[in-house]
């Protein structure tokens, strides 16, 4: 949730980089070196709190998001998957990953593509729709399910560096393409039509204006206050002075609920975990139209995996096995996604927050997904106290942070699929661009300079050094295309044009 000022972390959505992901290798190491190896344990559940409370803020919110408008029946299902994924995301990494203190979290920025494709395919299902929820399921399950093998394959198949070679803007493609999608889900949220039909006119700008305000206000200080306390700080004085608010005007949580200031959870079972009866519900035809977005979720989560183990590799002075790595987050999210839960991958931040307060081993994610484990007991509560704005506001912060305006403005006219062409179109150009300006000569000599190996006759060799210039050497670098191969041909016209020199 925290703005990320490191490039790794911002191309893969990450919430945890200022602050953190400035420390240089040796302030990490020397910080936990010098600490007491008692206080690991302390360090660790530090760590385990502020990423649980975290993670389960924005599984909330990403909850919301993929269950909204049509799908708004299975919020509290909803809530119950992100957080076991979280869950499992958390365990398993920790207990897998070669890097130290590796804290996993849902990462938010593959969740925008999920829920344009739940919108799409799920949501205009015909009929009463009894079959949503348990669809719906089944495609975010699929999904993370595809991106754990996408990336246990790419590790297993050792292809991690091949994929790092990925070029900037195809990338921001990618990441500003989900920005724009998670502030359209945003206002999704905040104009629910099942709100506005319990709640007068005036709803959307109820929840679009302290929505809005939530949002920016939460950028704003994350920007220039930063640090990784300062959004659970932002996000418990929000809830605490709404409900503050509600006492002073003497409105009770009804009144509220009723006015759609809080959410309501129309599923009877309140927070709930997929069953074995929710298969014979899912079908499985709409599951298999939403293979595009399949695509398009494991391809961010692949990118954002390597970028982050790359940004915590830097950030500690350890050095990281890429591939280990994606086999590892592979198994991770194909566990979640059996579950049914969304995917994600290492956090950068927060993960080198971990090594700078001194957590020992593995226990910093253990403890983030103990803490996680404990907030599905108490998730119910927690969503029916989150007032709607806080929820809304978050997912637009969280849109915000990811765009990049030229991509942003492609996707917002024409759609996801030409913004990422146009990311790999801009890239093309970049290259070509920077590329073309590079010297492809890196040495113009002559035979009078330069000889070969080969052994001459001294006849032979007088000749050459009488007439050495007569000969043209180009001693060649880079790559050879039609923006570069002209720089030689440039070379030799002058050359033939030089009158002072004997002729070639």
């Amino acid at each position: 949730m925290i703005r990320p000022d490191e490039p790794e972390s911002t191309l893969a959505g990450d919430r945890h980089g200022a602050g953190a992901a400035a420390l240089t290798p040796d302030a990490v190491t020397s910080r936990a070196a010098h600490r007491d190896p008692r206080g690991g344990l302390l360090a660790a559940a530090t760590v385990g709190v502020i990423a649980g409370i975290d993670n389960i803020a924005v599984g909330l919110a990403i909850a919301a998001l993929l269950f909204s408008g049509p799908l708004s029946a299975g919020l509290g299902i909803g809530v119950g998957t992100v957080l076991l994924a979280a869950t499992i995301l958390a365990l398993v990494i920790a207990l897998g990953s070669g890097l130290r203190n590796a804290v996993a979290l849902v990462q938010e920025s593959s969740m925008a593509v999920l829920a344009a494709t739940l919108a799409t395919t799920v949501a205009t299902m015909p009929g009463a729709g009894a079959g949503r929820v348990p669809t719906a399921l089944a495609v975010i399950g699929v999904s993370t399910v595809i991106t754990g093998l996408a990336l246990w394959l790419t590790g297993a198949l050792r292809l991690g560096r091949f994929v790092r070679l990925l070029p900037y803007p195809v990338v921001a493609g990618f990441v500003a393409a989900s920005g724009w999608l998670l502030v359209e889900g945003a206002y999704v949220i905040m104009t629910d039509p099942a709100h506005a039909a319990s709640s007068t006119d005036a709803w959307p700008w109820l929840s679009i204006a302290p929505a809005a305000g939530f949002a920016g206000a939460l950028l704003l200080a994350l920007r220039w206050v930063g640090g990784l306390y300062a959004a659970p700080v932002m996000l418990t004085a929000a809830i605490g002075g709404f409900h503050v608010v509600l006492g002073l005007v003497g409105m009770d949580l009804a009144e509220a609920r009723a006015l759609s200031l809080l959410p309501t959870m129309e599923s009877a079972a309140g927070i709930a975990l997929p069953d074995a009866a929710l298969l014979e519900r899912i079908d499985w035809s709409v599951v298999i139209q939403a293979w595009p977005g399949f695509v398009a979720v494991a391809a961010i989560s692949l990118v954002g995996t390597l970028l982050n183990t790359g940004g915590v590799e830097l950030a500690t002075g350890h050095e990281a096995d890429h591939d280990r790595e994606l086999r590892v987050t592979g198994w991770a999210n194909m566990l979640a996604g059996f579950s049914g839960g969304p995917s994600g991958y290492t956090g950068l931040g927060i993960s080198l927050l971990a090594s700078r307060l001194g957590a020992t081993g593995r226990a910093a994610g253990v403890a983030t997904a103990l803490v996680l484990l404990a907030g599905l007991f108490f998730a119910e509560r927690l969503v029916s106290g989150i007032p709607v704005f806080v929820t809304s506001g978050l997912v637009l912060y969280l849109g915000l942070e990811l765009i990049i305006v030229l991509i942003t403005v492609i996707v917002a006219l024409t759609g996801f699929v030409e913004g990422l062409l146009a990311g790999i179109v801009v890239s093309a150009g970049v290259f070509i661009y920077n590329y073309s300006r590079l010297p492809v000569v890196r040495v113009a000599t002559s035979g009078e300079d330069s000889r070969s190996s080969v052994d001459r006759s001294p006849a032979a060799g007088r000749h050459l050094a009488a007439h050495g210039r007569a000969t043209m050497i180009l001693r060649l670098q880079g790559y050879l295309f039609f923006a570069t191969a002209d720089r030689i041909v440039d070379h030799v016209r002058q050359r033939l044009a030089n009158d002072t020199i004997e002729p070639l």
